[in-house]
């Protein structure tokens, strides 16, 4: 099971998620505070982040609930663009946010 306590800045990636149905994967949260260089998100516009979350899931087994986003209106989706492009940005870099599972 995964430890989802804090383990750094907010917002700047996360632990390892590994999940029993992608057996072969594992998934890192990206680092999405605005750094120039490790930021997930910090070359998309706002227009691309609201598409990202209307296509919906794009990796097989991903543990990103997409449909939860799906419902969302637009003007929440460029709140939280705005809001995560407010963050003060913080150099992070998680590497791939889907690699192969180590043991898998």
């Amino acid at each position: 099971m995964t430890d989802f306590s804090m383990v750094g800045p907010r917002f700047a990636g996360g632990p390892a998620i590994e999940e029993p149905w992608a057996p072969d994967l594992t998934f890192v949260p990206p680092n999405l505070t605005p750094d120039n260089s490790t930021g997930h998100i910090v070359d998309w516009s706002e227009d691309q982040f609201v598409a990202r979350f209307r296509a919906g899931a794009s990796i097989e087994g991903s543990p990103m609930d997409w449909r939860m986003f799906a419902r969302m209106s637009e003007t929440d989706l460029r709140a939280i663009y705005r809001y995560l492009m407010s963050l003060d940005p913080v150099h992070n870099d998680t590497g791939p946010t889907v690699r192969p599972r180590a043991d898998g």
